[in-house]
């Protein structure tokens, strides 16, 4: 029994040896196991499908060959890009001279301003208001700016008055009460004017007179009265006329004719 048992035990461990390829030649068609690849491996949890296998090079390559092919097939179907006609590129050009010949040169603004007279401007001073109305109707319908300017006359004197008072029974009353303080030489201006119902006390030649005057007036009992110039008669008026050398030459001319004793000069 022992003896068999040892047979049996050699006889698998033989035909284990024979199958494992101890002895030479293997019967077994098992393939030898394929190399490992470290790039290639990943790993897949549980529950996760695996990816995909990548495709070989030879495949990748087969691809691209193809792509490339059906490219090349495409470009040889495309129709090529029609080229424009010369004679209609050139038709634009020709047209541009003709019309570029058909328009004029407009003048510069430096020549347009170049060619305007120059503006020459002409003085009356002193007028007086009758003179320079006669004047201003002369020029009226002339290519002339005008400019008229006036100013009361120069102080020639001062004078001791009474403002203006409303009314005529006011002057009289204001009249009454310089009587009753011994006070009779005065007179009402009458005139129209910014002085109208004044009441002057007297005039003198300087302002120190005029306030000698008014000192007396007060000692006497007069606080209305008070010390101003006193302007002479009228006004002066100065006339001033702008345009081209031509028209301010006739203008003038014209007013020499008719106010001879006037002078003319140039604007200051």
């Amino acid at each position: 029994m022992p003896i068999a048992v040892f047979l049996l035990i050699l006889a698998n461990l033989l035909f284990l040896a024979f199958t494992q390829g101890f002895f030479g030649n293997s019967a077994s068609t098992t393939p030898p196991p394929r190399p490992v690849a470290p790039e290639q491996l990943r790993v897949v949890g549980r529950g996760d499908t695996p990816p995909a296998p990548p495709a070989s090079a030879k495949e990748n390559s087969g691809n691209d060959k193809d792509s490339s092919e059906n490219k090349a097939a495409a470009e040889a179907k495309a129709p090529a890009p029609a080229q424009p006609p010369e004679r209609d590129s050139e038709a634009p050009a020709k047209a541009a001279p003709a019309k570029a010949s058909g328009t004029k040169a407009e003048p510069k603004p430096a020549e347009a301003k170049a060619s305007a007279k120059p503006e020459v401007c002409l003085a009356w001073n002193g007028l007086s208001v009758a003179e320079a109305d006669r004047l201003t109707g002369l020029f009226k319908d002339r290519p002339l700016k005008l400019t008229r300017r006036s100013q009361p006359a120069e102080v020639s004197q001062w004078w001791v008055f009474i403002p203006p008072l409303p009314s005529k029974a006011d002057v009289d009353r204001k009249a009454g009460e310089l009587k009753q303080m011994g006070i009779s030489e005065f007179f009402i201006v009458q005139e129209s004017g910014a002085n109208h119902f004044a009441i002057s006390l007297g005039v003198f030649s300087s302002e120190n007179g005029a306030k000698d005057h008014l000192e007396n007036l007060r000692a006497q009992g007069v606080r209305s009265a008070k010390v101003g110039p006193r302007a002479g008669k009228g006004e002066v008026v100065s006339l001033q006329a702008r345009g081209d050398q031509d028209a301010i030459g006739a203008a003038k001319g014209s007013a020499a004719k008719i106010l001879p004793k006037v002078q003319s000069g140039s604007c200051g």
